[in-house]
């Protein structure tokens, strides 16, 4: 008898959790493979930033990076990525979420570009906390 792998923490990784008000989920991605994180211990750590759909109205939105449609197949419209909520999250705390059902992984992985792309924003991003900014990610 074969069992499925488990879920692991790792870059490019896509996953929906609960977020904003109500009973939304948002899109996430991990930025880079677990590795310590300054000021967070020996513990493999990922920085994650969430996906939020771009507004049809004046409102004003972060838009150093934004993914179209079909850029991700989960992502069905415009959406940009939200550095102002970006998180340092330990990586094993990621994983028990997932694996207790609590966020829902969202595959296929973002690719090496996207990655690099929204890597490139976080540290471009006027929004980004300096903490998130200082990580050699």
């Amino acid at each position: 008898m074969s069992s499925t792998p488990s879920w692991t923490a790792h870059a490019g990784a896509a996953y929906l959790a609960p977020s904003g008000p109500g009973n939304h989920s948002h899109l996430f991605v991990i930025l880079n493979d677990p590795m310590p994180f300054p000021s967070m211990g020996a513990q493999g750590c990922v920085c994650v930033v969430g996906f939020s759909s771009v507004p049809s109205s004046s409102t004003t939105y972060d838009t150093t990076c934004v993914f179209q449609a079909s850029d991700h197949p989960f992502i069905v419209h415009a959406s940009f990525a939200y550095y102002r909520y970006a998180q340092a999250l330990f990586a094993g705390d990621v994983e028990k979420n997932i694996a207790s059902g609590i966020w829902t992984p969202k595959p296929p992985d973002f690719d090496a570009n996207q990655v690099k792309r929204l890597k490139d924003g976080l540290f471009a991003s006027q929004h980004t906390s300096r903490y998130l900014k200082s990580l050699k990610i």
